[in-house]
């Protein structure tokens, strides 16, 4: 708080040649939050007592989706980010379901190699799952390490994706009943599929027909 509170009084300070300096300290005090959020939620989630009977409820992920997916193409205006979302799909999950997304996107468009980055959002619901893809045009996973980005130790150096954050992924997943993995997508780049739970009973009744589109350009 103290850092982003004296970055915006220099905003109004700073010259034309030292506001790339500026910005570089922005992003990465940006990324620096993020991190410890992240790692604080987890913490929490596999950590706190009686977290293997840690406490789930119904989700409406069309809502979460095309929240969190419209707030991060907010941020990255060179990017187009398509998505394909029935109304109504409901999943087992928590309050972090949102970052769980936050960080598929994330990584999918901050480690895409291309001037114009794209990824595309879509969600179906099956007779016991909802499951999400996050396909992109980046550089892909190689296969010997798809294995391993979900480890907490991996790099962008190693495999070109975000360690911590598929990690975070991951446990969350399970935790919820689900799971992650990538595919390679055609002709080029990544998918990322989550498989999430659909709740028991009538929550669990969701459309699995119908879309709402919404396709941000970039510019």
């Amino acid at each position: 708080m103290v850092i982003d509170a004296n970055l915006e009084f220099l905003s109004e300070h700073v010259t034309d040649a030292g506001r790339s300096h500026l910005e570089t300290v922005s992003t990465w005090v940006s990324d620096m939050t993020s991190l410890i959020e992240t790692v604080s939620s987890l913490t929490d989630a596999i950590t706190s007592p009686g977290h293997s009977e840690r406490a789930r409820q119904t989700v409406d992920l069309s809502t979460v989706l095309e929240a969190r997916v419209h707030k991060i193409a907010e941020s990255h205006g060179r990017a187009t980010v398509e998505t394909d979302i029935p109304d109504g799909l409901r999943v087992t999950g928590d309050e972090l379901v949102g970052q769980v997304v936050d960080n598929v996107v994330l990584n999918a468009l901050e480690h895409n190699d291309t001037d114009r980055p794209w990824v595309r959002v879509t969600a179906r619901a099956t007779a016991d799952a909802v499951v999400v893809r996050v396909a992109d045009d980046g550089p892909g996973i190689p296969e010997k390490f798809r294995g391993e980005v979900f480890s907490p130790g991996i790099t962008a150096d190693e495999s070109g994706t975000i360690g911590f954050g598929l990690y975070f992924v991951k446990v969350m997943m399970e935790e919820y009943g689900g799971h992650v993995r990538f595919e390679t997508n055609d002709p080029r780049g990544t998918v990322a599929v989550l498989t999430f739970e659909r709740p028991v009973g009538g929550d669990a009744d969701g459309p699995e027909h119908g879309e709402r589109r919404d396709v941000r350009k970039g510019e």
